[in-house]
């Protein structure tokens, strides 16, 4: 097998379009991560007090709920809720999108999750067969149907943190954890602009209206995040809704994080925990390495944790070596393409190239929001 060039310190391959590796053999996500973070050591205290200011703010509006937590069942969200209900004693409303194809851990977590602590919790679906259309139409124009999901997760907050006044939305996620969100090539989040795009014509469109609805409280919200930010003044309305993610607070190790839940919460998880809250997740995956070769499905999430410091190359390499050796289609993949009525071919087709997703992004989106991230930066 020829020999893939790859980072010298991840192992993220030269074969991505946009990569370049300095005269150290360091490629540019890597080299980005480092200047994004790079005083992250020294925040540690700093950024603790902003999160629990933040937590005591929405405390002090004391509506009927302090926070909506997006608990889908994997390690993150119910990490998220056990910080909310067990540390900071916010009363915590939990919504979890339904897509159908939760998995029985999934399931049993969020049910111990619920059991645990005091909070209350919602399940949000979305008619099946709709839904089941959503992911053929997104996967034939744009090669990847997970934005469905993240639209209808942003939709559920939206509508549930709206409608019962909830003044604070928490995620499990956090720009210094994220892997995937790096690389506009391969993921594509739950944009309101990017899904009415692709969702513009198609028949569909007038059967997604809730999920056309964009709340103007979260684009305010940040429009006031960076003024605050310039001004150095605090900021919180109580008419907005403020959205964050734990991790962009917090950096509490896996194994810190895995230790805390099987004691506190009774989550449990199969041997390889990452994304195990949804049965089609190595599906999106597979179509990664259709598009790429070189990547294997694990490739970027192992590289993620070099950066973290939570892995070595060496054990990353060991596993990218033997998964490239022994490449495997995902065991949902015929029982999904059979349920949307589409053939491996055809998938494989639509998935393939790359390139197709960007003429349904907005630039001038994308460069306010790179803006924003280099004012609201850490």
């Amino acid at each position: 097998m020829e020999e893939i060039k790859r980072c010298k310190r991840c192992i993220t391959p030269g074969t991505l379009p946009g990569i370049t590796f300095d005269r150290d053999g360091i490629c540019s996500y890597c080299r980005n991560h480092d200047k994004l973070f790079s005083n992250w050591g020294n925040t540690r205290a700093q950024r603790k007090r902003e999160f629990e200011d933040i937590l005591g703010r929405a405390k002090r509006l004391r509506r009927n709920y302090d926070c909506l937590i997006l608990l889908s069942g994997g390690k993150d969200s119910t990490y998220a809720l056990y910080l909310c209900d067990k540390v900071y004693k916010l009363k915590c409303l939990c919504v979890t999108f339904d897509n159908g194809f939760l998995s029985d851990y999934a399931k049993a977590n969020i049910e111990n999750a619920i059991k645990m602590t005091n909070a209350d919790h919602i399940f949000y679906k979305i008619n099946r067969k709709l839904l089941l259309e959503l992911y053929k139409s997104f996967l034939i124009k744009c090669g990847n149907f997970c934005p469905v999901c993240m639209s209808g997760i942003r939709t559920c907050a939206q509508i549930i943190s709206k409608n019962f006044r909830i003044p604070l939305v928490i995620n499990g996620g956090g720009r210094r954890i994220s892997y995937l969100g790096i690389i506009p090539e391969l993921f594509q989040g739950g944009d309101l602009f990017f899904f009415r795009s692709v969702m513009k014509g198609d028949p569909l469109e007038k059967n997604v209206r809730p999920m056309l609805l964009g709340s103007s409280f979260w684009y305010i919200q940040k429009i006031a995040e960076v003024i605050c930010k310039i001004l150095k003044i605090k900021n919180i309305s109580p008419d907005l809704i403020h959205k964050i993610a734990i991790f962009d607070y917090l950096d509490t190790s896996r194994a810190e994080i895995y230790n805390i839940l099987r004691k506190e919460m009774d989550w449990k998880a199969p041997q390889e925990p990452e994304h195990m809250d949804c049965l089609l997740h190595e599906i999106p995956f597979y179509t990664h390495t259709l598009k790429f070769p070189d990547l294997t499905p694990t490739t970027l999430y192992h590289s993620g944790l070099i950066r973290l410091g939570e892995m070595t190359r060496d054990e990353a390499m060991e596993i990218e070596t033997k998964k490239l050796e022994n490449r495997q289609t995902p065991i949902m993949l015929d029982s999904f393409l059979k349920e949307i009525d589409m053939k491996r071919d055809e998938f494989e087709s639509y998935v393939k190239d790359w390139r197709k997703i960007n003429k349904f992004r907005d630039k001038k989106i994308n460069f306010i929001r790179r803006m924003y991230k280099k004012i609201v930066k850490f």
